[in-house]
């Protein structure tokens, strides 16, 4: 298997949502925020740098990802690439279930 780079520090799942755009928003205007790299996911990538664009968000170099939870191999790729995961998906439990597990088997 090959070595999976890091692309962020921070990475916030679920970021088109309503609790995932505020904790992006409040990353992004955050006062260290020159000291980590902020990577925000999304089922989908179009919408989520729409989103910012309207917000007027987009102003700092970001990470976007396309992950999908139903997909083992995007939840894997998602938390091997950065070293903090925000979880903003709901529902918490069924959505967060798959981010623990991979979580526990890579970090554990």
């Amino acid at each position: 298997m090959s070595e999976i780079q890091q692309t962020s520090d921070i990475l916030v799942l679920g970021a088109t949502g309503f609790v995932g755009q505020m904790t992006a928003k409040y990353l992004i205007q955050h006062s260290q925020k020159y000291l980590f790299t902020l990577g925000l996911a999304a089922r989908s990538v179009d919408k989520l740098k729409q989103q910012l664009l309207e917000k007027d968000l987009y102003a700092r170099k970001l990470v976007t990802v396309e992950v999908d939870l139903k997909k083992r191999e995007d939840v894997e790729r998602a938390v091997r690439s950065t070293r903090v995961i925000i979880n903003c998906v709901g529902p918490y439990w069924p959505s967060g279930t798959p981010v623990v597990a991979c979580v526990i088997r890579f970090f554990i």
